[in-house]
Order: structure tokens, then C-alpha cells, then sequence
């Protein structure tokens, strides 16, 4: 288990706006980026490009001399406050999952033997202290959840037979860690990251989002921080507006670089577009009530699958299909009647027909019918060498030609 550094900053800032320290318009003199306190200096991982800036450009930004001075001027005369806090949000206990080996976190405060002058300045970017890649998963949840944490739920229910045994609900952790106020305030800063701050590269135009880049240098036993070895991360949620996915990756020792932005970064997109893909209820500009049937039938969309899997997208999309052989099949449009469908079945050695079809439904069928087949051009399938409904020997090659 690692401190979550640049990730947790989310934590400090949270903190101090809710304890009304701070907002997210407070200026900072973050100077050339690098802060010598307690002879150890804080530095940024980039030259920032103006001295003073607003809490908010300093989150986005990610400036370690940002953070660190804003909770050290917020809460340096009473640095147990902060502790007090961050124990408030739940930090400092375990989310109780269903499975074993959960680590325990570890939130210091004044009265822990190992607190120094620097512990509070090292606690406002991460280090001196230890939560799970999940812990800071169900603070950012909390945070796209309107202040509510909960535990994660890894089961839903226990079957036996096809009969349930037992259900489990999510368990709420904290009803609310923070005001409505300082929640906004946060998620706020969370979106702008996303749209002009080390985030910015990773945003999908079709869906927003809100989230957090995190870099950590890790200690290496004995030999402390003496070794290079790093830790990167991304945290964050979508749709921004009306969250209802959080992600967290974190990758230990990454290659070709180690900034979070660059390499945990890219998992968090390429997941949350898979998501997005798969979540029609997302698509808030695809209006299913006024798509145009008929205006879809005119090329005459032949579909050949399985009908229980076609049966299911198109009830999403509001759609209804016919079969293709009830129709006049010398009618092209297929009228209002709704979109043809041809129901097919795969059989070993027999050669499926494939006209029609795009690449990867006509490589499913084929494949899965034993050919071993070769491919020209691309689109749909406009020729195939092999008579279809033929049986032939497994493994005989067959040509299908796209257009």
C-alpha cells in the first residue's frame, strides 16, 4: 500500500474549503515552483507559467508548492485540525470489503510518533501517509455522489441453484463528508482539470468528465527515496454533469515515462469510452424517440446474428426488427415494417453465407465454422469463394472480398 500522491490532493483541498480556510478562488504564490521549508524544498514536476495563481489553477496544475503552502498557512497553528478532518471523510478506516486482505490506512496526526514539523506539509500532497487505490476511489465517488461514501460491493448476491441466498446492499460509510459548498467547489476543480489542466489531453468530446492525475516517487526499503521508482494514477468520474461511473488505475513502476497524465491517464480514457460505448443511457444526443426508421431501412440493413442478442440493442435504441423472409424481399426499403433480420445459426463445416456482412461478423462465421479465411478490401462483404451451404473439410481456405 502507497500514499497517493497529486490523487489525495483532492483530500486536502476538500478539507480546507470545508473547513472555510479556503475557496477555490484563493491566490497562492507558488514563486518559481520550488518552496524550501524545514530545510526540504517542495517542488512542482513543471516550471508553473505565472507565479500566483487561484487554488482552483493550482488543483488543475497539479503544483505540489500550491497545496502544500495553502494547508500549511491554513492549518499551521493547529495542524491537528487537518488530521481531524481527513479521519472525518473516513480515511482512516477500512471499507470493510467482502473480500480479505484489505490494508489499513494510515492518517497521522500530531500525537503519532513519527510526526515532525514537515509531517503536515508532506500530508497535503500525499506523503507521510498510506489509503488504498480503493480508499481514494470512495473518496472520489463520495465527492461525484454529492458528499455521500459508501463501500464498494463486489457481490450483489449469493445463488445456489439458481435460487438467491443472500443479498448484499452497498454500505454507507459517511452520509455526507463535506457541504454541499465545498462538494461543488471540489468537483469543480475535479472538471476544470479535465478541460484546461493536466487532464485536458484526455477528454472525449462526446461525454464530460471530472478527475485527477497523481505521481508519486516510492520509497524503496532501506533505501528510501534513493532509488527511482514511481508510482502513477488517475482518479475521476463521468458524465460530469450527473456522475454515474468512478474509475481509479494506478500502475506501479510504469515504462516510457511516469507521470499520470501520460500513462495511468490513457487506461482511464480508453475504459470510460468503453463505458460510454456500452451505456446508451449516456448518449443524451442520440434521442431514441425521433430516430427515423424508415430513413435506417433505405440501404436495406440485413442483419444476420444471433436474434437474441439483436433483439436486445435494438429494443435500446427503440427500434423493432422483421424477419427478412416475411417480407417481400424484392422490396428494398422494407417499408415501415422495421429493420430486416435474418436469423443464423453456425454449423461446422458448413459454409455460412457472409454476403452482406461487416468484416468481424463475417470473420465470427467463418472462423466459427472451421474455414480458414484470407480477406480483400474492406467494408461489407460483396464476395465470398466458397458456395455457402456447402459442407466442406475443416480448415478449407476461403477469399471474401469487401467493398
Amino acid at each position: 500500500m502507497q500514499s497517493q500522491v497529486s490523487t489525495f490532493k483532492l483530500a486536502s483541498y476538500l478539507a480546507a474549503i470545508d473547513d472555510g480556510l479556503i475557496d477555490s478562488s484563493t491566490h497562492v504564490n507558488v514563486g518559481n515552483g520550488n518552496w524550501p521549508i524545514y530545510r526540504h524544498t517542495i517542488k512542482d514536476s513543471h516550471a508553473p507559467k505565472k507565479s500566483v495563481m487561484s487554488a482552483q489553477e493550482a488543483f488543475e496544475q497539479s503544483s505540489n508548492v500550491g497545496i502544500t503552502k495553502l494547508i500549511y498557512e491554513s492549518y499551521k497553528d493547529n495542524p491537528g485540525k487537518f488530521s481531524a478532518k481527513l479521519h472525518s471523510f473516513g480515511l482512516d478506516q477500512k471499507l470493510g470489503l467482502q473480500i480479505t486482505g484489505e490494508g489499513a490506512p494510515l492518517i497521522k496526526t500530531p500525537k503519532s510518533k513519527s510526526w515532525s514539523g514537515l509531517s503536515l506539509v508532506q500530508m497535503a500532497y500525499g506523503y507521510e501517509l498510506k489509503v488504498t487505490p480503493l480508499q481514494m476511489l470512495a473518496l472520489y465517488n463520495a465527492v461525484a455522489n454529492n458528499g455521500r461514501m459508501i463501500s464498494p460491493l463486489f457481490v450483489k448476491e449469493i445463488r445456489h441453484l439458481g435460487n438467491t441466498i443472500e443479498t448484499f446492499e452497498a454500505r454507507v460509510i459517511n452520509e455526507k463528508i463535506a457541504s454541499d459548498k465545498a462538494i461543488g467547489q471540489v468537483r469543480g476543480m475535479l472538471e476544470g482539470t479535465m478541460k484546461q489542466g493536466t487532464g485536458k489531453t484526455l477528454r472525449n468530446p462526446l461525454y464530460t468528465s471530472g478527475g485527477k492525475t497523481g505521481t508519486a516517487q516510492m520509497a524503496d526499503g532501506a533505501m528510501g527515496y534513493r532509488n527511482r521508482k514511481y508510482q502513477s494514477s488517475f482518479a475521476g468520474y463521468f458524465p460530469a454533469e450527473d456522475p454515474k461511473y468512478s474509475i481509479i488505475v494506478v500502475i506501479r513502476n510504469p515504462r516510457n515515462g511516469y507521470y499520470g497524465a501520460s500513462t495511468a491517464g490513457p487506461v482511464f480514457k480508453e475504459l470510460a469510452d468503453m463505458v460510454y460505448a456500452n451505456d446508451l443511457d449516456m448518449h443524451s444526443a442520440f434521442n431514441r424517440k425521433k430516430l427515423n426508421t424508415s430513413a435506417l431501412n433505405t440501404k436495406a440493413l440485413t442483419l444476420k446474428g444471433s436474434r437474441e442478442a439483436t433483439q436486445k440493442v435494438y429494443e435500446q435504441l427503440g427500434l423493432k426488427i422483421v424477419n427478412w423472409n416475411s417480407i417481400a424481399q424484392n422490396d428494398t426499403t422494407s417499408s415501415t415494417l422495421g429493420v430486416p433480420f435474418v436469423e443464423y445459426q453456425i454449423k461446422e463445416g458448413v459454409v455460412p453465407n457472409v454476403m452482406g456482412m461487416g468484416l468481424i461478423d463475417a470473420l465470427f462465421a467463418l472462423e466459427n465454422s472451421g474455414f480458414k479465411t484470407s480477406v480483400i478490401g474492406k467494408g461489407k462483404v460483396m464476395k465470398q469463394s466458397l458456395i455457402a451451404s456447402q459442407k466442406l473439410p475443416i480448415g478449407t481456405a476461403v477469399t471474401i472480398e469487401l467493398k
